[in-house]
């Protein structure tokens, strides 16, 4: 992940702003050693390299926002629970956090299961997992905004359930979480 993002800057650097006016997107090189925070999202069909991104160990060692933009598809990830294993959950400038646009694997991060091992049709509470505290919320149009940005400013893990139209999820809601993320 890191070579990719600092060929991702060292492209930039080159690239000409367009129009053109004599500048490039960057003044000056930076590699990903350089970053001091890490924002890591994935829309739709992005969840399934975002769950792989998730793990890198630029992730993983940078302060991260990871967000998944209706990308999960009601399926468990178990790429995000290492994630809020093995990094410092918070809302501080020096912590990750995790946030959810529709519901998907909030059940396993609240209430991790397994297999009964008398009845295999049947799941129980898996004593061996970290179970973490998860904030829900609903979202349906501009009124939700406050409780959004709220939940985003204090909570390291918040699932929204949005009314969003999904192409719409993006545009609307990256800007509300890097509004509300620490900034280093």
């Amino acid at each position: 992940m890191g070579d990719l993002i600092t060929n991702v800057f060292a492209r930039l650097f080159v690239l000409p702003v367009v129009p053109l006016n004599g500048k490039n997107y960057l003044s000056k090189p930076i590699v990903a050693n350089d970053v001091k925070r890490f924002f890591l999202t994935g829309h739709s069909g992005g969840g399934v390299p975002l769950d792989k991104a998730t793990v890198s160990d630029l992730a993983l060692k940078v302060p991260t926002t990871l967000v998944y933009l209706d990308a999960t598809y009601g399926k468990y990830s178990p790429e995000v629970r290492k994630f809020c294993e093995t990094v410092k959950l918070g809302n501080g400038k020096d912590e990750s956090s995790v946030v959810i646009i529709f519901r998907a694997i909030v059940d396993e991060l609240k209430e991790p299961k397994m297999t009964d091992p008398r009845n295999p049709k049947r799941l129980i509470p898996d004593p061996t997992k970290k179970v973490f505290a998860v904030t829900e919320l609903n979202h349906t149009g501009a009124a939700d905004v406050p409780a959004v940005e709220s939940a985003l400013r204090s909570n390291p893990i918040v699932v929204i359930k949005t009314t969003t139209a999904h192409d719409s999820i993006p545009q609307t809601f990256i800007p509300i979480v890097v509004k509300n993320t620490p900034s280093v």
